[in-house]
């Protein structure tokens, strides 16, 4: 039972509606239903594609008093039945505009409370791939409903039945009026583009006014005092013996940049696999399962990189560097998670887990994920640091006053606000789809397009609010680089917050789910951005002042 204004799933045998599903055993479950809560349980029923002969289950159930107040309660907080089959679930419409996540199991009628009685259910199978079901409907009739009271009697009957049908679609794109977004996605994609050649555009019409500007200035200054003094020597050019002194907080810093780094490689093998055709992304489990594998996967290159971004930096507490770094994103994300599974624990939510079970799956996620990270840094630590092209004056340079416009905190809201406006018409199809249960499976071609214009304009923010930084004789541009695009994972948080209040208006009791599954995907995405825009960043200061160096 899933209800839109609430992220936490019930189980229906708790309220007599169906009859008796088992639950799933951990088992049996993969780990992407388990940390997602899919297929909370089901019915012992096969329904053959090749046997057209429908299947019916018929129960009796008994309604007393407590079960009939579960039951209106339940009603009022708007949840709704989930079925589902090869992993699809069913839905229904509304207004004939979107299709929510299940169908309704009654509905109040003044002071009746009618109880859904009677499912019938179509499964349709594509004559070119026996076997395999591409739609799941549900239709009504006119005798579903009964009028419930305490002490009667409710006569439950589900009907499954199969057909052949040449459908046209395939394992990839099952059911077109699930895809929510595909009326639409020309039109999403084309928008992007536009966006993003918007903020290139700006940033890079910027970039020619700072240039123009230092020009003009440096000219004045020469034409002006007639002094022997070299003028060409200002701005950035001053900076060369402090450029690349260590930023505060290395650790940190490296820590972020790495696992952001490691991020951005499994979302790109995740893209690439799925395209192949190694694994179907068809509900948000079986993004997971393969993003938790690949992420482990490439976690020695991420550990490579926080290393040697590290030794290059900093050359003290490595030990204490590799430990942050190697549990930094396992530690937080168990973190919440097991907050998620305490939270559906006080609900009996039949999506929570046994907390044995959870502390020893994070147990084995942190020690699996550090001694990769482990395996990944010793060439780091054996191997050499990053070269710079300039070398680091004893003492720091003077910074002179930062105007208000290029403080680090503009450079954020201006800076992080452009990847974010490219991959918003995405993230609204995923927070869509995610929260109402749909799969947004169709969505990924054009959210893959997106989350690499978004990288480019990551980077391209990064190295403009750098540039701005250097200009004005200020050398501390390492965190500069990465909070700036970082800064995009705010106004994700920001965005689903508001998309929560207005739009799912959550029970105050379910608000808490949102907030973690949300505080998840803003970490990602400042991540990822941010590490994207520091390696640009740390490229181009190095370019520069390479060039610097051979004047």
């Amino acid at each position: 039972m899933f209800s839109p204004r609430s992220s936490i799933p019930l189980n229906p045998n708790d309220y007599i509606l169906i009859c008796d599903a088992k639950i799933n055993e951990l088992k049996n479950r993969k780990l992407g239903e388990i940390i997602t809560g899919g297929r909370i349980g089901y019915i012992d029923h096969n329904v053959s594609c090749s046997d057209h002969k429908p299947v019916t289950l018929t129960c009796k159930k008994q309604i007393s008093e407590q079960d009939f107040n579960k039951i209106t309660k339940a009603l009022e907080n708007e949840y709704r039945l989930s079925f589902s089959v090869a992993g699809f679930p069913v839905a229904s419409y509304s207004h004939n505009e979107f299709r929510y996540r299940g169908i309704p199991f009654g509905y109040k009628d003044g002071p009746d409370v009618l109880l859904r009685t009677k499912y019938i259910f179509n499964v349709a199978c594509e004559t070119k791939h026996p076997g395999h079901a591409m739609q799941f409907d549900s239709l009504t009739e006119t005798d579903s409903y009964q009028i419930i009271k305490p002490g009667s009697t409710a006569n439950f009957q589900f009907v499954i039945s199969s057909k052949t049908a040449d459908t046209g679609l395939s394992s990839l794109n099952r059911d077109p009026d699930y895809a929510i977004s595909k009326r639409n996605s020309r039109l999403y994609l084309l928008l992007s583009f536009l966006i993003t050649a918007v903020t290139l555009g700006s940033s890079i019409y910027i970039y020619i006014q700072n240039r123009v500007s230092d020009s003009d200035n440096t000219h004045t200054l020469e034409m002006d005092l007639e002094s022997e003094t070299n003028f060409e020597e200002i701005g950035w050019r001053l900076l060369h013996g402090d450029i690349f002194r260590s930023p505060p907080h290395p650790i940190l810093l490296s820590s972020f940049v790495g696992v952001g780094f490691d991020i951005l490689l499994t979302v790109f093998f995740v893209f690439v696999c799925s395209g192949l055709g190694f694994f179907e992304i068809v509900s948000f489990s079986t993004f997971v399962e393969p993003f938790i594998l690949i992420f482990f996967l490439i976690t020695p290159i991420s550990g490579f990189l926080s290393t040697k971004l590290f030794k290059t930096i900093s050359r003290q507490y490595w030990k204490r560097n590799l430990l942050t770094s190697g549990l930094l994103a396992t530690g937080f994300f168990c973190s919440l998670y097991l907050i998620l599974q305490i939270k559906f624990m006080g609900n009996k939510s039949p999506a929570s887990v046994p907390i044995k079970y959870i502390l020893k799956v994070s147990f084995m996620l942190m020690i699996g994920c550090f001694f990769f990270h482990f395996f990944g840094s010793v060439p780091a630590l054996k191997g050499t640091p990053f070269e710079f092209p300039t070398a680091i004056n004893q003492l720091p340079r003077h910074i002179p006053q930062q105007p208000f416009t290029s403080s680090m905190f503009m450079m954020m809201l201006c800076g992080g606000v452009q990847p974010f406006i490219i991959i918003a018409l995405d993230f609204h199809l995923i927070l869509e789809s995610l929260w109402t249960g749909l799969s947004f499976f169709d969505c990924w071609g054009h959210a893959s397009i997106s989350v690499i214009l978004a990288l480019f304009t990551s980077v391209g923010v990064s190295i403009l609010s750098v540039y701005i930084s250097v200009s004005n004789e200020d050398y501390r541009w390492w965190w500069r680089a990465f909070m700036t695009p970082a800064a995009s994972g705010l106004f994700l948080f920001g965005y689903s917050m508001f998309y929560v209040l207005f739009t799912v208006r959550p029970l105050f009791g379910g608000l808490i789910p949102y907030l973690i599954q949300s505080a998840m995907m803003a970490f990602v995405a400042s991540l990822a951005m941010g590490c994207a825009g520091f390696i640009g960043s740390f490229i181009f200061i190095c370019a520069l002042y390479k060039a610097l160096k051979m004047e």
